[in-house]
């Protein structure tokens, strides 16, 4: 369930308020229950003009019937369309429908990214002009259509798309999303009215499911079969992306640029410095890159800082996060009194997680050298706007903190102790969860060390590495149910980190510590079962899977291996099914695959590429 809103309504009005985008004397509601697994019980319904804060307008407010009765239960999985309702609306109206829920009603059924205030209060509130709310939500919940009726002459575009059409980033209440422009463009032309109707869904894909179904899969309900409509703007593809990213080693192996492939090498170059990678799983799908960049200004401390680790080493140059935007790299700013900054993560909706220095001297911080750290360092999140930044409270009584990952619930995760050597370690006493404003420490496997979640999903599963009580680091899968739970090691291994998970609850990483003659090999968790990724290799191959570092929701990793040569280099594996089976099956994107086959063409492209991350 994302974050800011309630699991269930009981005994409550909600208030939800939506702009028209053209006039007409009559309008009808249409509520959905497409998701529930209970029925819906619609208590009292009503609509009218959109007063402020919650308020409607005197004498707007007109009771809504569904086939003459007051109130409807809507089956698991159906609509329902409620009577007309004599009510004069002009063009770009804001318009008010309060439900009253008198039964247990979980929000099953929802638009996540309303970008609109929706105003929730005791009792039934149906007719108030005047909203008594005891909270507030900018989703949408349960209403999924207003229609108007129109002249003979209307006629109406469909907005199709993801969440650029959706409205993610868009004010909210401001109404300003790019098809509520383009209806205020039309409104003012004149002539026969033009209704916009935006069918765009933040995370959406167009040939396979993910925030809701596939494009093709909602195409006729959402488009085809939409009253009057003529026109289609299709805005939607970067969700189906395979972008990889990461980092690599320039000639010498002395410095590292941060890169990512979208076919070929593409150098995302630096802030100035000699070096840059992304060494931290991206999950956005907006073609938005994060990672860490060195400037060309020396740090007057001389610290290493946590970039130092993912580089060769400490140089003396200042190290920033950034972030890469439609082709250019921006550096994220530390916090007032700091010199280094680090980006880690990057969701959907443009925040960027990662951790920063204050100008606070900390005494807890290794400022011998070659470390010679000196300044603290907090737990960040930067974003939407790249100058937008918010500290993340450490645990109660750590000094330092740092966040590595973000979903696009807004949960984030990430490590809190002591400065240390600004990297791992003390760093990592606690792993800790942010989320709905409280800090949650999400538990260790026996050691005060080390205890760092790596990567999360949408559906708040965490996964990471932690030092056990044999101080040796373990893979470990957090859930709410569960808790942190280490997963097993392949044969006689005794060291494991896990990197990334998907939405179907793949886990990659690697397992390492044993008599395996390459000193690790990639693994692959689903199921309860740990696999040893090379095992599922079909086919000839010369390369060894050392390290798998990201998996997107098809199923394909990315990581690094070597080569008859002992060369590292980066590898793609993609799922293999038999001759009856396809990647689209949804039986196949479910269970997901039993054997991998390495891309012919991606290795050769690749030589000399390290530590390599997905952007999904």
């Amino acid at each position: 369930m994302p974050l800011g809103m309630p699991a269930n309504l009981w005994k409550q009005t909600i208030r939800q308020t939506a702009r028209l985008s053209i006039g007409g004397s009559r309008v009808r509601i249409v509520l959905s229950n497409e998701y529930g697994k209970t029925p819906l019980t619609i208590g009292a319904a009503e609509i009218g003009l959109a007063g402020e804060a919650g308020k409607i307008k005197e004498g707007s407010g007109q009771a809504v019937t569904f086939g003459g009765n007051p109130t409807i239960v809507v089956p698991p999985g159906a609509p329902a369309i409620s009577d007309p309702v004599d009510m004069s609306v002009d063009p770009l109206a804001l318009v008010s429908v309060s439900l009253y829920l008198p039964e247990v009603t979980p929000l099953s059924t929802i638009h996540w990214d309303g970008h609109q205030t929706a105003y929730v209060g005791a009792g039934n509130q149906v007719a108030n002009v005047d909203f008594k709310a005891d909270s507030k939500m900018t989703q949408r919940v349960f209403l999924s259509e207003i229609l108007v009726d129109a002249p003979a002459g209307a006629r109406a575009v469909v907005a199709f798309g993801d969440s650029i059409t959706d409205g993610d980033g868009s004010t909210v209440d401001g109404n300003d999303r790019w098809p509520d422009r383009l209806a205020g463009r039309l409104a003012k032309v004149g002539g026969p009215p033009v209704a916009v109707l935006n069918e765009g869904i933040s995370g959406a894909k167009i040939l396979s499911d993910r925030m809701g179904v596939n494009a093709l899969a909602r195409f006729d309900t959402d488009v085809l079969s939409q009253p009057k409509a003529d026109t289609v703007i299709l805005m939607m593809g970067i969700n189906d992306l395979g972008w990889i990213s990461g980092g690599d080693n320039l000639t010498g192996n002395t410095s590292v640029n941060a890169e990512l492939w979208i076919g070929a090498p593409l150098d995302l170059g630096t802030l100035g410095g000699p070096n840059s990678t992304i060494a931290w799983p991206n999950h956005s799908t907006r073609g938005e890159i994060v990672g860490i960049a060195e400037t060309a200004e020396k740090n007057p401390l001389g610290e290493a800082w946590s970039c130092s680790d993912f580089f060769f080493g400490p140089d003396g140059y200042i190290c920033n996060g950034f972030a890469w935007r439609d082709g250019v790299m921006s550096a994220l700013p530390p916090f007032q009194g700091g010199y280094n900054s680090y980006a880690a993560g990057v969701n959907n909706h443009g925040q960027i997680v990662g951790w920063a220095e204050n100008g606070v001297y900390d005494p807890t911080c290794n400022n011998q050298p070659p470390v010679s750290q000196f300044l603290q360092f907090e737990a960040v999140v930067w974003g939407p706007g790249l100058t937008e930044m918010r500290q993340l409270p450490p645990y109660p009584g750590d000094p330092d903190s740092a966040a590595t990952a973000i979903n696009d619930r807004g949960q984030i995760v990430g490590i809190s102790g002591l400065c240390a050597n600004a990297v791992g370690g003390a760093s990592a006493a606690h792993a800790l969860l942010w989320q709905n404003g409280q800090t949650i420490n999400l538990g260790n496997l026996g050691a005060q060390a080390w205890n760092t979640p790596v990567s999360l999903n949408n559906h708040g599963q965490v996964v990471g590495f932690a030092n056990n009580t044999a101080s040796n680091a373990q893979a470990f899968l957090w859930t709410q149910e569960k808790q942190m739970q280490p997963l097993p090691f392949i044969d006689d291994d005794n060291s494991s980190v896990a990197y990334d998970i998907n939405e179907s609850g793949q886990i990659v990483g690697i397992s390492d510590g044993g008599s395996e003659p390459y000193g690790g090999r990639a693994f692959l968790y689903q199921n309860g079962m740990m696999m040893d990724l090379n095992d599922l290799v079909q086919g000839d191959s010369s390369l060894h899977l050392y390290l798998a570092q990201g998996i997107n929701d098809r199923g394909e990793i990315v990581g690094t291996a070597f080569d008859a040569s002992g060369t590292q280099v980066g590898f793609l594996a993609v799922p293999a099914y038999g001759s009856a089976e396809t990647n689209s099956s949804k039986e196949n994107s479910d269970k997901n695959f039993h054997k991998v086959v390495p891309s012919p063409d991606f290795r050769p492209r690749l030589t000399g590429f390290g530590r390599w991350f997905e952007q999904k």
